[in-house]
């Protein structure tokens, strides 16, 4: 199994968690520590939080969300928005159990035309990264990376560039890269996102089945792709 490579090799270094522009450009758009509360570091796209409640996470406090009622809602799409625009979420989470299907961590929080990441649980007990874009009012899904293992409680770095050119992704778990996946071919934008959320698909209820359950930690938005350097850079970020 994949996820037996999984394995932490964290090095030391200085504080960066409460620092936005980590990678020393300007490319870090929002920053979300989830420290007691759902601000971004940035103050440009603060988030207002419901049945979320703050737990000891990977960098001091993380979110913990229930798995139904549990989201982070921001009321404006981050910008610059994702219609023809590569970017880059970046963000530790633990899951607390899954039943089967897949369960998203951080994304647009739109009817239109939203992106959508989090993780897929098959009845063979394979987590992989799942990918969800909707396009002219069809949904495609995509789980195309390698089975990786996600024990309980136990925090993971996930990291996702998104290509707008050429609709692929790349996908790094714990600064381990898995590989570059192709979603869709077809062209055209990806947004138009009103807001975006952390931990639900969708603010409506009925859509509550693909809720996180498990804690969510310092998620961060790049309006680029980043490197593998720059991936690595961010999994050995050091609490301040």
């Amino acid at each position: 199994m994949f996820g037996k490579r999984l394995i932490n090799t964290k090095q030391g270094g200085g504080c960066t968690t409460d620092t936005l522009q980590i990678l020393g450009d300007t490319s870090c758009v929002a920053t979300y520590r989830l420290n007691g509360d759902a601000t971004d570091l940035s103050g440009n796209y603060n988030g207002t939080a419901t049945s979320v409640t703050y737990v000891t996470g990977q960098f001091g406090d993380a979110g913990s969300f229930n798995g139904s009622s549990s989201k982070i809602v921001v009321q404006s799409p981050i910008s610059p928005s994702t219609d023809t625009t590569n970017f880059n979420y970046s963000f530790w989470l633990s899951t607390a159990g899954f039943g089967s299907g897949s369960q998203f961590v951080v994304g647009e929080n739109d009817n239109g035309a939203p992106i959508w990441i989090g993780i897929y649980y098959d009845s063979t007990n394979n987590y992989t990264l799942s990918f969800l874009r909707r396009y002219g009012g069809t949904y495609y899904i995509f789980n195309r990376s390698d089975a990786f293992e996600l024990t309980p409680d136990v925090f993971y770095h996930i990291s996702l560039n998104y290509y707008y050119s050429n609709k692929t992704f790349d996908v790094y778990v714990n600064g381990i890269f898995l590989g570059n996946y192709t979603t869709d071919g077809t062209t055209g934008p990806e947004s138009s996102s009103t807001e975006e959320a952390i931990g639900q698909y969708n603010t409506n209820p009925s859509y509550s089945y693909l809720s996180w359950n498990g804690k969510i930690d310092q998620i961060r938005r790049f309006d680029r792709a980043i490197t593998a350097e720059e991936v690595t850079t961010l999994y050995n970020e050091v609490a301040c």
